[in-house]
């Protein structure tokens, strides 16, 4: 028998991990075999790469040619065609290619297993499109067999019509018993997530538990997320566990070490742990409960509804908080809101009474599960539970300390959820195979992809952190006028002010005459005509140092003049909308006339906002030696959030000046909004934005209409 093994990639994770038994029992039984894939083939595994099976959105290429160059691979390898194709999650809508692939094998009479474990119709709405326009995307004929990882997908896809005789439940392998690795030394816990942490993975929960915690207990989640929208996200989760002094490490492989004597391999964090635990809302595989008790690691966290367990470690299906923590009607707005979204991105129109149904799956007596909040309602509860010490959510009818603390004097339990042992998965791979061989070849049906969407969108079974990633997904903010209250900040000359400055230079040793703004003012204009440029911009340090002929840091003498100067004062609800865009995951920036105190000023006022900020987006003019309305700076921020991965469609600039703000935003692409919330800030100018705000707080909800 020769097997061929079909996935987009052999990056580490779950699906690695499952091919990577599948190629050991395969090895052992004396099976041929090789892995297709399209990038990073494991060196440990048979594999061999074909390119265009990586993660494909076009393509002008016909699904016919790659089938040739997948079929001359295989017989390369396997020394004839292969008896069996075996393909993992060929409908994620990954590939554009790979439906019609699988079509193609299956109208050829190949034999084909079709592992699903990641689905495009659950939660990844994203993907759809891919897929939207593909009737053959779910095959049937005598030779076509499903294998599902757990009950719940099997369940959902007999009920949109699949056939049972073309269905095998394949749960997880579970690696042996015995523990490999040395238990760690007495030490205070420490509570590795062993994952990449992309939105699922329910990051504000951890931070929940880790408030509860006993005292000197540390939690590390080992990978940063590399898709640069789920990492808007996780950035979010960091600067947040910072900001409330939590005992949270993040992405510590390959950066730090657990304890101070070994590395920072992979290896050594989880020797050095003490327990793994998990706050996932849903996987593919679920591989870290079998993992764990292999290692004999004690797994705590919450249960997944499609990988459940019998007993032994301690699990949660849910942690309770009253609805009443929230802002009134917050929830039903977010709700509305998301699931409308999500409804439209599978060309779906939502139903009245579906918002009302999910509304009721989502309360629990007055409760709602904090793992199914959005990112900003998580947030809401946990700087409650910050500022209100008397507060505690429910988990499995418990306080969470008392949880915490009893679930960490658990010892290792063996694995009791879905799965079989080693050895007998690989009969049941091998037999799964074989049972294929006596099959005849026959007629080639499909089951109606809008049956399958249907079974999984029912409204009781949403979520908010498998919702789709908000359309705008940048914001980039101009500062002074739009997130600060400041009086014109050019440097002029102004008699008026002339008193206070010669008082902040003579106390600073330094003498400038009678009227030092005229001296300033002076050296400015001629960085100006010395520039070149028809928006030149200064670097008010130098200008400084060169007025008062110094070298000397200037930096204090700076903020003290424009603290006098030009004082601010935060913009209502700019603390609050930051806050909130970060918490959805929207990418944040700013570019702005401005020097090197703004920053400074930017956290004085509003409060430590600026680790929000994504650092290659914040372009302040002093940098360049250019000032808006230059088109140059514009296109500098917008090669930049292309770097990203977002492009300027996916960006909303929020300005208070049509001309320097809107206007030059428009050309470079971006979308715009006019801040035109306070009269002090209202610049004169023509323009056409696509929103105008009367309150930042409006730019949240404003974003889903685009």
């Amino acid at each position: 028998m020769r097997i061929a093994i079909v996935h987009y990639h052999l990056s580490p994770g779950g699906v690695t991990t499952i091919i990577r038994a599948a190629c050991r029992g395969l090895s052992t039984a004396g099976v041929r075999h090789v892995v297709l894939c399209g990038n990073a083939p494991a060196e440990d595994l048979p594999a061999r790469l074909v390119p265009d099976l990586a993660y494909l959105r076009t393509s002008a290429r016909p699904a016919e040619s790659l089938l040739e160059e997948m079929r001359d691979a295989a017989e390369e390898a396997l020394g004839g065609p292969p008896d069996v194709w075996h393909f993992h999650n060929h409908s994620l809508g990954k590939n554009i290619l790979m439906p019609r692939v699988v079509s193609l094998l299956a109208e050829a009479g190949d034999r084909l297993v079709l592992q699903l474990h990641d689905l495009v119709e659950d939660g990844r709405p994203g993907n759809h499109p891919l897929v939207a326009e593909q009737p053959w995307l779910y095959p049937l004929s005598p030779r076509v067999l499903y294998a599902f990882i757990n009950g719940a997908d099997h369940r959902r896809f007999l009920s949109a019509g699949m056939p049972e005789e073309n269905t095998i439940l394949l749960p997880n392998p579970i690696p042996g018993a015995a523990a490999t690795l040395p238990a760690p030394k007495e030490k205070p816990p420490l509570i590795l997530y062993p994952t990449r942490a992309i939105r699922r993975k329910n990051l504000g929960e951890l931070l929940l538990l880790s408030m509860f915690a006993p005292e000197d207990t540390r939690f590390a989640i080992t990978r940063a997320p590399e898709d640069p929208a789920a990492r808007a996200i996780y950035d979010h989760w960091k600067w947040l566990a910072e900001e409330m002094e939590l005992p949270v490490q993040f992405e510590v492989v390959d950066r730090t070490t657990p304890d101070g004597e070994s590395d920072a391999s992979y290896a050594s964090w989880i020797e050095a742990s003490s327990h793994f635990i998990t706050t996932s809302v849903a996987e593919g595989f679920g591989m870290i409960f079998p993992e764990a008790a292999a290692l004999g690691k004690p797994v705590i966290g919450r249960e997944l509804e499609t990988h459940p367990r019998s007993g032994g470690s301690p699990i949660y299906q849910n942690i309770l908080v009253p609805g009443e923590w929230m802002p009134p009607g917050a929830l039903r707005r977010h709700l509305s809101r998301h699931l409308g979204e999500t409804h439209r991105l599978y060309s779906r129109t939502l139903a009245p009474e579906d918002t009302d149904a999910a509304m009721a799956a989502l309360l629990h007596d007055g409760h709602v599960d904090f793992g199914n909040l959005p990112e900003t309602l998580q947030r809401e509860v946990l700087m409650r539970l910050r500022d209100d010490a008397s507060l505690r959510p429910i988990i499995g009818e418990k306080p969470p300390d008392e949880w915490m603390r009893d679930a960490l004097a658990q010892p290792p339990a063996p694995y009791t959820g879905q799965g079989i042992p080693d050895g007998e998965y690989d009969r049941e791979l091998i037999s799964c195979y074989a049972s294929l061989s006596g099959r005849p070849a026959g007629g080639v049906g499909h089951v109606d992809p809008e049956r399958v969407l249907d079974a999984y969108l029912s409204p009781e079974n949403f979520h908010f952190l498998r919702t789709s990633i908000a359309k705008i997904r940048a914001v980039i903010f101009d500062i002074y006028g739009t997130l600060l209250i400041a009086p014109p900040g050019a440097v002029r000359h102004d008699p008026a002010f002339d008193p206070v400055l010669r008082e902040i230079l003579s106390a600073a040793g330094h003498d400038l005459g009678d009227s030092p703004t005229t001296v300033l003012h002076a050296a400015v204009h001629r960085h100006h005509a010395a520039s070149g440029h028809a928006h030149p911009e200064i670097d008010l340090a130098q200008v400084w140092q060169e007025v008062l002929g110094t070298t000397e840091d200037v930096t204090d003498l700076i903020t003290a003049v424009e603290n006098a100067w030009h004082p601010c004062e935060p913009m209502p609800r700019a603390r609050e909308t930051l806050l909130r865009l970060s918490a959805e995951g929207v990418t944040l920036g700013v570019l702005s006339n401005a020097q090197a105190n703004t920053l400074p000023a930017l956290d004085g006022t509003l409060g430590a906002v600026t680790p929000l900020l994504a650092p290659e987006l914040t372009v302040l003019s002093y940098q360049h030696g250019i000032a808006k309305p230059s088109p140059e700076l514009f296109q500098l921020l917008a090669r930049r959030l292309e770097a990203r991965g977002i492009s300027p469609a996916e960006t909303l600039f929020v300005g208070n000046d049509p001309r320097q703000d809107i206007l030059p935003a428009q050309a470079a692409g971006f979308r715009t909004a006019l801040f035109a919330g306070h009269p002090g800030s209202i610049r004169p100018g023509e323009c056409t934005p696509d929103l105008t705000l009367r309150s930042l707080s409006e730019i949240p909800s404003a974003t889903s209409s685009f």
